[in-house]
């Protein structure tokens, strides 16, 4: 792999690294910071829409804290028997302030006067049975009495939750107990509740705790309120109110966040739970200001990396690629003389130095070298040229047999007439015998499963004479490829020699055949001669006997001559050869 191709990798990866630590760290810290800082925020707009709802109680409660301080509630309320304020109370008084009920109870807390008013219809209702006494356990308003504050909160209604605010009338003598009551009140119904949603801007739902078809999540939600007995809202000194209300967040969906908060009647005990639906706008501007940030990051590191890259490629790589180059050239060339030229005092050019500093080892071992090569070569010259037989050497495939010829030596040129550039023309088929081509086949074929051949064969030189020749053929590893060393002796001499013993032999065979029948031819004569002489009664008789014995003696040693040449000649031809066919 190049180094341009690891640089650009290893940025790369280096850039997903840094994309992927980014991409945890972002899940992991900015956007658990966004969801804090979302969560943060919904719970102070649920507080908004808890501190709206406590505000509207806080509303009745100061409107009945004006009027119980009126003189005329105090005078219809200690004297119910004579007209007055109560007796006055009319539609038009609760449509003005938007109540539901203002009523009035004397100091047993029984009611002694009051209205109730439909808002929507502008039309008077009757009084709550639940209303007709003071809806306060005892302890409340013992504690009322006692402190000389009132009491606020929401209670519970079959029709709609009723927001309501309760405050002692005192008479002349504020000392004493209280003289009664004066109760407003207002219900927290559809129209409230869009009220508030308007005010606070945001989608508000409102439901019973103990309604059966709550949603899931407003289930999930009461799971995790935790057990408690304080009301919703409660008067502290100096008119202060304190709300509490657990809250509960949780996410809806990719888009929206869900806060709820339960909210517990005048006695303690859950009563409603409000959700808000709030946007997840600060999630989804974290979520962009992420990708915008991932966007910038990945086109800065884009950007960096081709920067880095190009100042990598301009100072570093092309440098050493320069050099890797030039080292190329260099050993393809072997000018082992050459130098490699780099500016510089950094790594890459004492690499160049370094370079440098081994090719001036090379060059020297290279003249070293080349100097016993030289006289390596003129010694193997001088041995190959010095050879009296003809030696060649041949390319040889396996494929294609023999090719062209590599090398002849001086004896090869002066046997077969050719001069060097007319033998590396040819091929091994041109130089041999009409009757040897047919065997080149299977000499190949040999060189091929055995490596080498010996053989008897002709050379046929320039002049068209054929030199009988013995063939040595082996092949050998020449540089890499398969070549075949030649090495031929001429047996011309020997086949001479070989045909004059055979002519030699015939002509001994010829006269050994003569001999005998000459030996044929005189022992009848000669057993003629000695029986005629036997039965001749003349003075030369046993002169003639004497004689044709003594010739009889020379032919039978002449004949015992034959039968000893017969032994030498079955000699010659079991072990010369000589004789046969």
């Amino acid at each position: 792999m190049k180094i341009r191709v690891k640089t650009i990798l290893i940025l790369s990866a280096m850039l997903i690294a840094l994309l992927l630590v980014f991409l945890i760290a972002s899940e992991t810290i900015v956007m658990d910071a966004f969801h804090t800082v979302e969560v943060q925020s919904a719970q102070k707009d649920t507080n908004r829409a808890l501190s709206i709802l406590a505000s509207d109680i806080n509303q009745l409660d100061a409107v009945a804290e004006d009027w119980s301080s009126r003189g005329s509630v105090e005078e219809s309320i200690a004297h119910t028997d004579k007209p007055g304020l109560l007796s006055e109370l009319d539609n038009r008084t609760l449509d003005h302030l938007r109540f539901n009920y203002i009523l009035f109870y004397n100091a047993s807390g029984e009611l002694i006067a009051g209205t109730g008013y439909d808002i929507e219809k502008q039309q008077e209702t009757p009084v709550l049975a639940s209303l007709t006494t003071l809806p306060l356990a005892p302890a409340v308003i013992s504690t009322m009495q006692s402190q000389g504050n009132g009491f606020i909160g929401i209670m519970g209604d079959p029709q709609d939750p009723l927001l309501l605010a309760v405050q002692p009338v005192y008479g002349p003598d504020t000392s004493t107990p209280p003289i009664g009551y004066i109760l407003m009140a207002r219900y927290l119904d559809a129209t409230e509740i869009q009220r508030l949603g308007n005010l606070v801007q945001l989608p508000l739902d409102i439901r019973r705790y103990n309604d059966p078809a709550l949603p899931a999540d407003y289930k999930s939600a009461m799971a995790s309120f935790q057990n408690g007995t304080e009301p919703f809202v409660q008067l502290q000194e100096n008119d202060a109110i304190t709300v509490n209300a657990p809250v509960y967040v949780a996410v809806l969906d990719s888009e929206n966040i869900g806060t709820y908060a339960l909210i517990r009647d005048i006695n303690g005990s859950p009563l409603l739970i409000m959700r808000l639906t709030i946007p997840r706008d600060i999630y989804a501007e974290g979520k962009s200001t992420t990708i915008y940030f991932f966007a910038f990051l990945v086109i800065l590191g884009i950007s960096l990396g081709v920067i880095i890259l190009l100042l990598l490629d301009e100072t570093v790589i092309s440098r050493l690629l320069y050099v890797s180059k030039r080292v190329n050239s260099i050993g393809a060339a072997r000018d082992f003389s050459a130098r490699v030229s780099v500016s510089g005092t950094d790594e890459v050019a004492q690499l160049a130095t370094d370079v440098n500093s081994m090719l001036g080892e090379l060059e020297v071992s290279q003249q070293y070298l080349k100097s016993r090569l030289d006289q390596r070569e003129k010694s193997y010259h001088l041995f190959f040229n010095s050879i009296a037989d003809p030696v060649v050497v041949w390319r040889f495939s396996n494929q294609e047999g023999f090719g062209e010829l590599i090398e002849a030596n001086n004896a090869a040129v002066e046997i077969l007439g050719y001069s060097r550039p007319e033998l590396a023309a040819m091929k091994l088929v041109d130089l041999l015998a009409a009757e040897d081509e047919t065997d080149q086949d299977s000499v190949t074929q040999q060189l091929i499963s055995n490596g080498k051949v010996q053989f008897e064969g002709s050379y046929r030189t320039k002049q068209g004479t054929l030199i009988p020749v013995e063939v040595i053929a082996q092949t050998f590893d020449e540089f890499g490829e398969k070549a075949v060393l030649i090495i031929t002796r001429d047996i011309t001499e020997r086949k001479d020699v070989e045909r004059l013993k055979m002519e030699a032999f015939q002509q001994i065979e010829k006269n050994m055949q003569q001999f005998a029948i000459l030996n044929d031819q005189l022992r009848n004569p000669l057993q003629g001669i000695i029986g005629t002489a036997d039965l001749m009664e003349d003075v030369h008789k046993e002169k003639f006997i004497r004689l044709a014995t003594m010739i009889n003696e020379i032919v039978r040693k002449l004949d015992q001559g034959y039968i000893e040449s017969e032994k030498i000649r079955e000699f010659l031809r079991k072990y010369y050869g000589l004789g046969k066919k």
